[in-house]
């Protein structure tokens, strides 16, 4: 069994990806027209085993170029996307992976705009760029992939489909968490959906007497835009519309709450959770039972305020083939490649080493089913048969909760229904720097949704 403990590394780990979220660019380069797509089959295309592409033959007729893979990178701040690079090379030393690890997105369509196309991209941080490259045509559709793959049965099969757009998969994530919301059972039933500020302040106000504090200002800004900003935002058209009562009583509803976490206000019968395992949930359990001293039960659902049913899904990385790829086979080989077990444990599962005893530390969900499977659904098999009659006790008591814990896991899994962050970061980092000048004071809630209106639409027009 896994060590309690293991839990605090994984949040530091966490909030370090986080960080290196936070710190990307937001400019925006000139992109080139995209290149002609290779004329397709209406069939999906049958896509073989991976055990079965030992020489992956390019579309180019350079022989040479055939065994050629390019592979664009960026957001890879804990090297986890380059070890596994280096795996799939390793067992294909038939291709040369040429990888260019790029500082940001903005660099990678710089070089983009100067012709330098690769045939996968693989990134970290948010998708909406790559949501954007679908959209103008630099992308191949995944369908016949992902149609193979679920075929097999043994994938979480809404999870590859969620990033479809207009009815195509255009990118994979291999690892995933969910990003949810806790309380006290006692204080927020299983079935009571929050939908509106008055029902959140009527639910927790009570409990909260001195202010919102353990959840920050950012974070119940997300809890709003957590449906892509569709609400304010129509992709189609490029217009915003932020100036309505609905965006006023948003950022009404966020100035109540801090721009950093305070101590004072820390354990209150709400809080923001990624679940990654099913230790996760038991954490929320331990978490309200110390905090209330009466066991209570414990309501994790969707976020408060979307506009989605179901759990939002935040990617480990990202991993799409361009429309101008020149080796195919190679890069579905890839992708393929990604999703087998050796592969996902890379992604989901770091080893540590140097305590007691060396565990494997779990970060993220694989979207392999069995995986999961093997990492969490415990038997009696998997008890020590040295144990004391007292010790048995407690390992066949920790088996049990962790098996429920999984399962309840498995039914959050299966309501993901959306990518968590809703989709373009520059038109929420628009949003939350306006809303800032509006919580310093600045200038009115009008004069701020007015001023986001104006960047939004600028923005939207630039990328048509």
């Amino acid at each position: 069994m896994k060590n309690r403990w293991i839990c605090i590394f994984l949040a530091a780990l966490l909030l370090l990806t986080a960080a290196g979220c936070g710190k990307k660019e937001a400019q925006q380069t000139a992109e080139p027209a995209p290149p002609a797509q290779a004329e397709q089959s209406s069939a999906a295309p049958q896509t073989p085993d991976a055990a079965d592409i030992s020489a992956p033959q390019g579309e180019t007729a350079d022989a040479a170029e055939a065994q050629n893979l390019r592979v664009a990178c960026w957001g890879d701040d804990l090297g986890l996307i380059a070890a596994r690079l280096k795996d799939f090379e390793a067992a294909h030393p038939e291709l040369t992976v040429e990888t260019v690890q790029y500082a940001s997105e903005t660099e990678f369509l710089t070089a983009m705009g100067a012709g330098k196309l690769p045939d996968v991209i693989w990134c970290g941080y948010d998708r909406s760029r790559l949501e954007l490259l679908a959209a103008k045509g630099y992308l191949a559709e995944l369908d016949g992939l992902v149609d193979s793959l679920c075929a097999e049965s043994a994938y979480f099969e809404n999870v590859l489909r969620l990033s479809a757009l207009s009815g195509h998969v255009y990118f994979l994530t291999p690892g995933f968490t969910l990003t949810a919301f806790s309380a006290p059972e006692r204080v927020l039933r299983q079935a009571e959906k929050i939908e509106t500020v008055a029902q959140f302040d009527e639910i927790f106000r009570p409990y909260c007497p001195e202010g919102y504090g353990w959840t920050t200002r950012e974070i119940a800004m997300n809890w709003f835009m957590n449906d892509g900003l569709s609400a304010f935002v129509d992709l189609t058209t490029g217009t915003a519309n932020f100036t309505q009562a609905r965006f006023y009583e948003i950022l009404d509803f966020c100035r109540q709450f801090p721009v950093e976490f305070e101590a004072a206000t820390a354990e209150q019968m709400f809080r923001t959770i990624e679940l990654y395992e099913p230790l996760c949930i038991l954490r929320e359990y331990e978490h309200y039972e110390r905090l209330n001293g009466d066991k209570p039960g414990v309501t994790i659902q969707p976020l408060p305020f979307s506009a989605q049913d179901g759990y939002g899904v935040r990617g480990e990385s990202y991993l799409a083939i361009t429309s101008g790829c020149q080796n195919s086979a190679a890069a579905e080989l890839l992708l393929r490649e990604a999703f087998s077990l050796p592969m996902q444990k890379r992604a989901c599962v770091q080893y540590k080493a140097g305590s007691e005893e060396d565990v494997d530390v779990v970060w993220c969900i694989p979207v392999r089913k069995v995986l999961c499977d093997i990492l969490w659904r415990y038997s009696d098999a998997d008890v020590p048969s040295d144990l004391s009659e007292e010790e048995l006790g407690f390992w066949k008591a920790d088996i049990e909760e962790t098996n429920k814990a999984y399962d309840e896991l498995l039914a959050m899994i299966a309501r993901a229904d959306h990518f968590e962050g809703g989709g373009d970061r520059t038109l929420y980092e628009i949003v939350t720097e306006e809303a800032a000048r509006f919580f310093d004071g600045a200038c009115t809630e009008e004069e701020a949704a007015q001023a986001i209106d104006r960047r939004a639409e600028l923005y939207l027009m630039e990328q048509r």
